[in-house]
């Protein structure tokens, strides 16, 4: 009993009256609240490691070392060693795809990517892609659509959608599709088109009502894009229960979201529409100011400072969870991988309409984020700089490995920040864990009421 110890995995907050631990490594927690309870006690006093176990009765001492909240250090250290490695492309491949490029209908303030790239995918693009997922043969294929706009090239995306279904319909897995997109082309119809093809998981963005979005995402003949999207939103909700998909509304503020009534008029008007319907969630997220040419035509950059990204988040976060909306982070905080970038992942990477490799969809045009190209064959031509975006996690240093969070970020939560920094960066999340922990119980605690 003495060799065991309250896992590195494992989180201590206070919560009201209750004590609360949280093993991120498996989603677990215990929730102590009679204040006459050994634990209770042991962290009234300050005691944070639990050393008293000899005063915990068999019942609250199995359950808790069954659940790996109190571990033998070693045999931890051990399963992370053999448990943090990341897929093989042979398992899973991870296609992140630019149909129109970095082409976009849209002239969003604060973007980051130079839309004068227009190259579409065609017929020999989708052929060089078909032959990589003949070639790999993985278990596991995930193709995700990113742009730009990526419906600008719409038929591509269906023709490529059919053809690879094809490929896979002798297997036992399907294909999972994703999208990234701005959703004002998004029309009901050919939501159902893609539906049937597989593709029901979405990322589309509002920044705030319509008044604040139409500030910062702008079409590119200089009008408003909020009332398209929220139709195409409202129709796509209107589906019947039969339509399982997921879309998450993305929701980037500014420093000048710090009105709390802004806030509220908008949370107000999801939960109008979206608070019953499961199938949307929510992400908040604060404007980097990633490129000279954030708001290139006014000159004065948009975007959200670090002395304010983490209070507005917060605040954003508080109001959704109180409004009984679903938060789109909380599956990313007890996944394996959930909160490692993809760019680090080695089975990953970005598919360009002139067959080049990347890895960050944030730097396209950052000089080592090409790592090869793909051969109309379908294989893959790798350069020195491949090596480069994937960290080895079997040599983590003794912060990562004690850490908390290290089964989620492994390292890596951002490689581009590792690359820049010379050393491995740690993700905002482990500011504000007690808060984080708070809103993941709130969190499921409303998903068992919706079942």
């Amino acid at each position: 009993m003495n060799s065991l110890v309250l896992s590195n995995r494992v989180t201590v907050s206070k919560r009201n009256e209750s004590w609360i631990l949280y093993n991120w490594k498996n989603g677990e927690f215990a929730d102590v609240y009679d204040k006459t309870h050994p634990i209770y006690l042991c962290l009234e006093s300050g005691d944070n490691k639990l050393r008293t176990l000899q005063n915990l009765n068999y019942e609250d001492f199995s359950w808790l070392c069954d659940k790996d909240f109190f571990v033998e250090r070693k045999k931890e250290e051990y399963e992370l060693a053999n448990n943090l490695c990341y897929y093989t492309m042979n398992q899973e491949l991870y296609l992140i795809i630019l149909p129109a490029g970095e082409k976009c209908n849209f002239s969003c303030v604060y973007c980051y990517e130079n839309n004068p790239k227009e190259a579409n995918m065609g017929s020999k693009e989708k052929e060089a892609i078909l032959n990589l997922v003949k070639n790999v043969s993985p278990e596991n294929l995930h193709i995700e659509y990113f742009g730009g706009e990526p419906l600008i090239n719409k038929n591509f995306i269906v023709e490529l959608n059919q053809e690879v279904n094809n490929i896979f319909s002798s297997k036992s897995n399907n294909p999972v599709y994703s999208m990234t997109t701005n959703g004002y082309l998004l029309n009901i119809n050919l939501f159902k088109k893609l539906y049937a093809q597989g593709l029901k998981n979405y990322q589309i963005t509002l920044d705030g009502l319509e008044e604040d979005h139409n500030k910062t995402r702008i079409l590119k003949n200089g009008k408003g894009s909020y009332f398209k999207i929220f139709q195409n939103l409202r129709r796509i909700s209107s589906l019947n229960e039969n339509y399982n998909f997921q879309i998450t509304i993305r929701v980037n503020f500014s420093d000048e979201y710090k009105s709390q009534e802004r806030k509220v008029a908008f949370i107000t008007e999801m939960r109008r529409y979206f608070r019953n319907d499961r199938r949307f969630n929510f992400r908040f997220r604060p404007i980097s100011d990633l490129a000279s040419i954030n708001n290139k035509k006014s000159g004065s950059a948009i975007y959200c400072s670090r002395l304010n990204a983490s209070k507005i988040q917060k605040e954003f976060e508080d109001l959704a969870n109180f409004h009984e909306l679903n938060l789109a982070d909380i599956s990313m905080y007890d996944n394996k991988f959930a909160y490692t970038c993809y760019a680090g992942k080695p089975n990953s990477f970005i598919v360009s309409p002139d067959l080049s490799l990347k890895k960050c969809t944030v730097a396209l045009d950052f000089p080592m984020n090409k790592v090869g190209y793909l051969s109309c064959e379908g294989y893959i031509n790798k350069n020195e700089n491949w090596d480069m975006w994937s960290q080895d996690c079997s040599d983590l240093p003794d912060t990562c490995s004690g850490c908390f969070f290290v089964y989620q970020c492994s390292g890596n939560a951002c490689p581009l920040a590792n690359m820049f920094n010379g050393n491995r960066v740690c993700p905002d999340v482990k500011l504000n864990y007690s808060h984080k922990v708070g809103i993941i119980i709130d969190q499921l605690n409303l998903l068992n009421k919706s079942e």
